[in-house]
């Protein structure tokens, strides 16, 4: 009984020494929410524009034309996608892009490949 007596005024006490919430308090104000809900909707809107940009691509056209796929089609997908799925697509576009456009023209070789090659073209001298 002791117990149960402790306990309620316990939680009263919490109750009374916590700081009463107004629904009109907000941690952030109206405008910078409105900027933030801006911000994500152009952020969405480029990322669609990269996805779709890459579709027009002639390289892409002509694999799609082989492979029998719809562009048009595609494209209508593209924008019901949600906006987290157009990010990832347009970041993995963003970050191939250099790659097929052969604008990556650095080798990459590790040490022991390299060794490797050198020990048989000593080996095939010889």
């Amino acid at each position: 009984m002791r117990i149960r007596v402790v306990t309620i005024w316990l939680v009263l006490a919490a109750l009374l020494v916590s700081s009463p919430v107004r629904a009109d308090q907000h941690i952030a104000g109206a405008a910078a929410q409105q900027q933030a809900m801006e911000q994500k909707t152009a952020s969405d809107a480029a990322a669609r524009a990269t996805v779709i940009g890459a579709m027009h691509r002639a390289d892409v056209q002509a694999l799609a034309a082989k492979m029998g796929v719809d562009l048009k089609s595609a494209e209508s997908a593209v924008r019901t996608l949600p906006a987290d799925q157009v990010t990832d697509a347009a970041a993995s576009l963003l970050n191939a892009d250099p790659d097929l456009a052969g604008g990556n023209n650095t080798v990459t070789i590790s040490v022991t490949t390299l060794l490797l090659i050198i020990i048989i073209i000593l080996l095939v001298a010889n």
